[in-house]
C-alpha cells in the first residue's frame, strides 16, 4: 500500500510539473503574440496619420481591432495567469538567476507583475489610438465653436479642427500618458524591490550581511548587501546603507514625477527652479 501511495504521489507530482509547464509554455506563447500584436498596431497607427481618406469598412475595421484589443487583453483570466506564470519563470531563469534562494521568488514575481501592467499600458495605448483613428477625415468644425479649452487642437491655426489634428493630439497625450503610466509601474517595482516585506520573503532574517549574500553572484552582491544593511542600525545610528537608500527612493519619486509633470505642461526644471528662487526668497 505504501508503494502505491508513493507511486500516486510521485504520478501526481509529474503531471503537475507538466501542467504547470504547459502553463508556462501557453503564457509565453501569448506574450509573445501580444508583443507582436501591439507593435504592428502601433506601427500601423502612426503610419494612419498620413491617409487622406476613410471608408465606412475602414472606420468599423479600426473600431473592431481596437476594441478587440482593449477587452481581450485581460480576458479570460485563466490566459491572464498563464502570461504571469510565464513572467515568473522567463524571470526565475534568466534575469534573477544570480540572486539568492530567499530573493528570487519574491523578485520574478513582483517584476511579473509589474512587466504584465506595462504591457497592457502599452496595448491599451494601441486600442486607444486604434479606436481614434475611426473618425472621419472629412470630418471638420469651426475652432470658434470649441471651448477654449479644446482650441489647442488646432495645430496649424486656420480656423477649423480636422479630424486628422484631433488623431495626432491625441495620440502625443495618450503617448506622454502611457510614458507617465510605465514610469510610475517601473519606480513601483524598485521601490518594492528594494525593501522587501518579512512576508514576502518568507521571514528570511540574516545573522549577517554575509549570510544574504550566499549564493549570490557577483553582480547581486551589492544591491543584497544594502537589502540586509537597512535593516540593522549600528550603534544606534543610521548606516551609510539607510542614506544610499533613501537617496534612491527620492530618485524614484523624481523619476515618476517628471513625466507627470510633462503631461500636465510643466517642465521637472521649472519647478526645480521656482523652488530654488522659493527657499532663497
Amino acid at each position: 500500500r505504501k508503494a502505491a501511495d508513493a507511486d500516486q504521489t510521485g504520478q501526481d507530482a509529474e503531471s503537475a510539473k507538466s501542467g504547470g509547464a504547459a502553463t508556462v509554455l501557453a503564457g509565453l506563447v501569448q506574450l509573445s503574440a501580444w508583443l507582436v500584436i501591439g507593435a504592428s498596431l502601433h506601427a500601423w497607427t502612426k503610419g494612419m496619420h498620413v491617409l487622406q481618406g476613410k471608408k465606412l469598412i475602414e472606420a468599423a475595421f479600426h473600431i473592431i481591432i481596437g476594441a478587440t484589443v482593449l477587452l481581450l487583453w485581460r480576458w479570460p483570466g485563466r490566459h491572464a495567469d498563464s502570461q504571469v506564470a510565464a513572467l515568473r519563470w522567463l524571470l526565475r531563469h534568466t534575469l534573477y538567476r544570480g540572486c539568492p534562494d530567499w530573493y528570487r521568488p519574491f523578485a520574478a514575481n513582483v517584476t511579473a507583475e509589474y512587466v504584465e501592467r506595462c504591457i497592457g499600458a502599452m496595448l491599451t495605448f494601441v486600442g486607444t489610438n486604434m479606436l481614434l483613428q475611426a473618425v472621419p477625415v472629412t470630418w471638420r468644425v469651426s475652432s470658434r465653436l470649441a471651448p477654449d479649452w479644446l482650441r489647442f487642437l488646432d495645430l496649424n491655426r486656420d480656423g477649423a479642427i480636422t479630424s486628422r489634428e484631433i488623431v495626432t493630439c491625441a495620440y502625443k497625450v495618450t503617448l506622454d500618458i502611457m510614458n507617465a503610466v510605465l514610469c510610475t509601474y517601473i519606480g513601483q517595482m524598485v521601490l518594492r524591490l528594494k525593501d522587501p516585506k518579512p512576508k514576502e520573503i518568507n521571514y528570511f532574517v540574516p545573522l549577517n550581511v554575509r549570510e544574504s549574500e550566499v549564493g549570490t553572484r557577483v553582480i547581486w552582491k551589492p544591491f543584497m548587501r544594502l537589502i540586509a544593511m537597512q535593516r540593522t542600525l549600528q550603534g544606534g545610528r543610521q548606516t551609510w546603507a539607510h542614506l544610499l537608500d533613501k537617496i534612491l527612493s527620492v530618485a524614484v519619486y523624481i523619476f515618476v514625477a517628471a513625466p507627470w509633470l510633462h503631461v500636465i505642461g510643466l517642465r521637472l526644471r521649472a519647478v526645480l527652479t521656482v523652488g530654488g528662487v522659493a527657499s532663497l526668497a
